[in-house]
């Protein structure tokens, strides 16, 4: 799609309008955003105190409950009623069940049972009638059974009562004996308008709301014809769509979920529940007038905006036309001198920054032209360099197999000839091998100054291993080995390059032990869980230290008298053609390993 282009007087003109409206844009800005920001400020100060006085009522109620459980647990009456063994077993349980009654009443609680650790209620505070029926409670006595620590449960639940099918908050406290549960007592509150009444009734048009993990209703302080309403938006929400932390800042302007001029909002009250029954507590606040004072604002600012613009626009386009024409006449001749490499000079009459801009350009262009010619000099000179001393590099990279081998020979010559002959015929190929890598080498340099491109294709990668190996015979100073892991997959590969890399961190695991004697090991893993094989060379050498750790592939970097830096710098990118990476670890004193990782065969 093709730019649309806007001449420079218009622009000039809409930037002399943007000047002239700054100042009543800034002062517009800071007043409106400080009149929100205040009014968001104190607005969210009252949510999050009545979010937080609601909120700690819910948690005192259950903590007195919690604490009155506790205490009817460790009733002497209670307990002796509920321990088994049993004696005098009627008697006990009419005893237990006077008990249950009288503790319901002076505890303040709207129901209370005891339960064996068989399930069965022996006791219920609300009908002397119900004992020894199904509690409906064997998981909960099974997890029990089951937990050294047992612990009070608090949660939500549905419940049968006089008032009809209704949910409380129920509080269980486990009932032990010699540490093991022996049987719990369940006691709590409905949720019905008394319980809201104590946790706290917000003003005006305000609303308290418990909700479970679905957003169904538990209770509110509505009358019925809102709470339906509320009720029945509520249900259609998301937890998520009301949660938000306390101190988070949302914009009054557009809250995400109103009903009846009331901004929803909810907290998860999962500190206080068991996770099995989650519970939100949802607070209806009544919306405030800043809604309307702050559209009307908005209004007026934009009407006052548009016609300031309007007028700066029409005083802008007067100025910018008698600016524009010499820049339009500068544009023109530097698109041809960017067309042509030569620029054309011309006359202006005004003396301002204009006409400094114009010669300055004229003699820019000038300069221009004599650097360019310089720089692409200068660019093919190091370009060549650079060739030169990589393959300066890579030639010496087989000259230390040849010239180990040639020791070899020359060690074994005239003093054992059986020795010579087993050496000779070995020496001679892997000679024969490196000087043909030579001669690769150099083509591919000769013909493309550059290093060629990798052939990919599926290998032995072992097989590869063992191949360059072979070129390093262990001697008195430097045992060389190598330890592969036969199950690794096929691997995708240049082996020619391959063999250069890898010859390339051998030769400088060996150089690190110039001075010492020690070992350098090559082994193989796979990963098949990532799908790529792992290289690992070490040597025992003095290691890298850590300041030039994140050095040692930079090009030209070296630490090694007449080294050239290309070495790891040419091992990194041959491994980043093959799709892989290479990197190193180093304890000082303590060797180095270098890791590569390339791709199995898909």
């Amino acid at each position: 799609m093709r730019r649309l282009r806007i001449p420079i007087a218009v622009k000039l003109a809409i930037l002399f309008a943007l000047v002239a409206l700054l100042p009543m844009a800034l002062l517009t800005v800071f007043a409106f955003r400080s009149l929100a920001q205040s009014h968001a400020k104190r607005e969210w100060e009252h949510r999050k105190q009545i979010l937080q006085e609601v909120s700690s009522e819910i948690e005192l109620v259950i903590n007195e409950t919690k604490s009155q459980l506790a205490s009817i647990a460790e009733d002497r009456e209670v307990k002796e009623g509920m321990i088994p063994p049993l004696e005098r077993v009627l008697e006990r349980q009419n005893s237990l069940i006077q008990r249950a009654g009288s503790l319901l009443k002076t505890s303040g609680l709207d129901f209370l049972e005891f339960i064996d650790i068989d399930g069965l209620v022996r006791a219920s505070g609300e009908d002397p009638n119900k004992y020894n029926v199904p509690s409906g409670e064997e998981k909960l006595i099974a997890s029990f059974r089951n937990s050294p620590v047992s612990s009070t449960i608090v949660r939500i639940k549905w419940r049968d009562s006089s008032s009809g099918y209704v949910p409380v908050l129920e509080v269980i406290e486990p009932i032990t004996h010699m540490e093991t549960v022996s049987a719990m007592v369940m006691g709590g509150h409905l949720l019905d308008r008394s319980f809201f009444s104590r946790i706290g009734i917000l003003g005006g048009e305000g609303a308290v709301i418990l909700t479970d993990g679905e957003m169904n209703a538990l209770g509110s302080n509505l009358d019925q014809q809102r709470a339906d309403r509320f009720l029945l938006y509520i249900s259609n929400l998301r937890p998520e769509e009301l949660l938000y932390p306390l101190d988070e800042k949302e914009d009054l302007r557009n809250p995400r979920s109103v009903i009846d001029d009331c901004i929803l909002t909810a907290v998860s009250l999962a500190g206080y529940f068991d996770p099995s029954t989650p519970v939100y507590l949802v607070i209806a606040f009544p919306e405030s007038d800043l809604r309307a004072f702050l559209s009307d604002i908005t209004s007026s600012l934009m009407l006052y905006s548009l016609l300031a613009t309007l007028l700066a626009l029409v005083i802008g386009l007067v100025i910018a036309r008698s600016i524009s024409a010499p820049i339009r006449r500068l544009s023109e001749h530097a698109l041809e001198f960017a067309q042509t490499g030569h620029f054309k000079s011309f006359p202006i009459r005004s003396r301002d920054e204009i006409s400094t801009l114009v010669k300055s350009f004229g003699q820019m262009a000038e300069e221009l032209e004599v650097n360019t010619r310089r720089m692409i000099q200068a660019e093919k000179l190091a370009a060549w360099r650079d060739v030169a001393r990589k393959l300066a590099h890579e030639i010496k990279n087989p000259l230390f197999p040849i010239s180990l081998n040639i020791e070899n020979l020359k060690r074994y010559y005239g003093k054992d000839p059986k020795a010579f002959d087993e050496t000779f015929a070995e020496a001679t190929e892997t000679i024969l091998e490196e000087v043909e890598r030579l001669k690769r080498l150099t083509d591919e340099f000769s013909s493309f100054a550059r290093m060629p491109k990798p052939l990919l294709v599926p290998g032995d990668l072992n097989r590869a291993i063992r191949k360059v190996m072979e070129m390093f015979p262990s001697n008195e100073k430097i045992q060389y080995s190598c330890e592969l892991d036969e199950s690794i997959p096929e691997v995708m590969f240049d082996e020619n390059q391959l063999h250069m890399v890898l010859i390339n961190l051998i030769k400088n695991g060996a150089e690190s032990l110039i001075d010492t004697e020690g070992f350098v090991s090559i082994s193989s893993h796979d990963l098949p869980e990532e799908g790529k094989v792992l290289i690992e060379v070490s040597d025992t050498g003095p290691g890298i230290p850590p300041d030039k750790m994140d050095k040692i592939f930079t090009p030209y970097y070296t630490t090694k008298e007449g080294g050239t830096g290309l070495g790891l710098a040419i091992v990194q990118s041959v491994i980043n053609d093959h799709g892989g990476k290479v990197w190193a670890q180093s304890d000082g004193g303590q060797g180095t390993t270098f890791f590569i990782t390339l791709n199995i065969k898909r």
